[in-house]
């Protein structure tokens, strides 16, 4: 016959694993419920946002795949840019109506109210990409009409330079579109592009820094307004990633608050 420590272990031991079996069916139960929420919420007004906001994340990115042509074309081929140039100020005015078409639908209640200032938020820096990448197109066009600024290797330099420190925006952007793309494959999945986006965005800080130092060294080679012009494209070329990397962090809190 058992002992009476004997039958006090096994019964300890089966109301641990009892226990254990209640608190597994609570976490599967949360997370379940957690991830029938995301799915539902989905189905609504914001499955229905996020799509019109790839959309403008696909202007994006064709806008900067046209301003990369530009970059690698600067100073020699006028015609080129000036037709580049022309089809980025296209998209940028196609950007700004689908803007203000999203903002509008998302005043309108097509969301959750706690969504609200991230949606506007998100779609404010997307729209800021297109902008930027408005700005870069005419500031290159200008520059390329004076063929003493592209006459210094210093300045093709800078602008090779530049095309590398730009391949990686574009791929910032392009990671940005996966996210949305698969946002319906999970927080984790989501997170682990957002990551990915912040490396991105700590990898063009350090090329722009590196670029800006060794521009700083050489200032004496080339025009003020050279310089400045070129300052200027670097600059404004890591503002891009840095507005890839804050949509990605304001998609982030969107999936956090559906989930919450």
């Amino acid at each position: 016959m058992a002992s009476l420590n004997t039958v006090r272990r096994y019964a300890y031991t089966q109301a641990l694993r009892i226990g254990w079996y209640v608190q597994g069916l609570r976490l599967s139960s949360y997370w379940l419920t957690m991830f029938r929420r995301i799915r539902d919420l989905f189905t609504s007004g914001e499955r229905v946002l996020f799509g019109q906001i790839l959309q403008l994340i696909i202007l994006s990115e064709k806008s900067l795949r046209n301003l990369d042509t530009m970059i690698r074309s600067a100073g020699k081929e006028p015609k080129l840019l000036k037709t580049e140039m022309g089809t980025i100020a296209e998209l940028e005015k196609e950007g700004d109506a689908l803007a203000i078409k999203l903002t509008q639908s998302i005043t309108r209640g097509a969301i959750a109210p706690g969504l609200t200032e991230h949606f506007f938020t998100l779609i404010q820096r997307i729209d800021d990409i297109l902008d930027t990448s408005h700005f870069l197109a005419r500031d290159i066009s200008r520059v390329s009409t004076h063929a003493t600024a592209f006459g210094s290797p210093f300045c093709v330099q800078v602008y090779q330079k530049a095309a590398e420190l730009h391949a990686l925006c574009l791929k910032g952007t392009l990671k940005l579109k996966e996210l949305i793309e698969g946002i319906d494959e999970g927080f984790d999945a989501s997170i682990e592009r957002t990551r990915e986006l912040e490396e991105i965005e700590e990898r063009v800080d350090d090329m722009k820094e590196e670029i800006l130092d060794s521009m700083y060294e050489g200032v004496e080679l080339i025009d003020w307004w050279v310089f400045e012009h070129l300052v200027g494209l670097i600059r404004r070329l890591d503002d891009i990633s840095d507005l890839c990397e804050d949509c990605g962090n304001e998609i982030t809190m969107i999936l956090t608050q559906l989930g919450a």
